[in-house]
């Protein structure tokens, strides 16, 4: 049986985290357990990555609304 990483109590059920830890359902959110994984960073990085690029020419919008 693993152990939650905050409370260290055994548990059957854990969640793991982006920080790489398993936590109970009591801490499994990342304000719980004071997770030092930088979302912020990993979701503008990820969105950099899926972003749209224009080649040659670009969309011309409508302005007559």
């Amino acid at each position: 049986m693993l152990k939650c990483y905050k409370c260290k109590r055994k548990k059957l059920i854990l969640y793991e985290c982006r920080c790489k830890g398993m936590f109970c359902i009591k801490h499994k959110h990342s304000e719980d357990h004071s997770c030092n994984f930088n979302y912020h960073d990993h979701e503008k990085a990820r969105l950099e990555n899926t972003k749209i690029k224009l080649h040659g020419r670009s969309l011309l919008l409508n302005r007559n609304v």
